[in-house]
């Protein structure tokens, strides 16, 4: 389905990942095949120019306020494997297999790097695939 998309070249040998959950509706197969910046659009409002960026990581959620976990899933033990979508200056785009609330604090692990987001929007694509759009708190190195 991606073999395009090189989805390894972001994962180190010491880390263990979890399967990929994600089900990518028909339409973004070719979109993973896509590199290089993006085009902005008239009608955006950018700070920053995106960057493509078509890789997987792994993703661990931070404990956040119990009025934001919606007894789901207890946020500190959510973690996984999640695509990268693209990436700015201030913040990232992923697709995760479940919803990923406003406010919701995560790190990503990726290219040896630790990091530290918060989800400010979500919105599913389909079954399994949910994109989400977060701004960069700290970018640490794994040790």
């Amino acid at each position: 389905m991606l073999e395009n998309a090189n989805l390894g070249e972001g994962l180190t040998s010491t880390e263990s990942f979890a399967p990929l959950k994600v089900v990518l509706p028909e339409e973004l197969q070719r979109f993973y095949a896509e590199r290089g910046y993006l085009a902005a659009m008239p009608h955006e409002d950018r700070t920053n120019a995106r960057l493509h960026v078509r890789s997987q990581g792994y993703i661990r959620f931070s404990p956040t306020l119990e009025t934001l976990n919606c007894d789901i899933i207890a946020s500190d033990t959510r973690q996984g494997t999640m695509l990268l979508k693209d990436i700015s200056k201030s913040g990232v785009a992923i697709l995760y297999h479940r919803q990923i609330f406003p406010y919701e604090r995560f790190e990503i692990i990726l290219y040896g790097r630790v990091i530290d987001a918060t989800a400010v929007r979500c919105r599913r694509i389909g079954p399994k695939c949910y994109e989400t759009g977060a701004i960069f708190g700290s970018i640490a190195s794994v040790e």
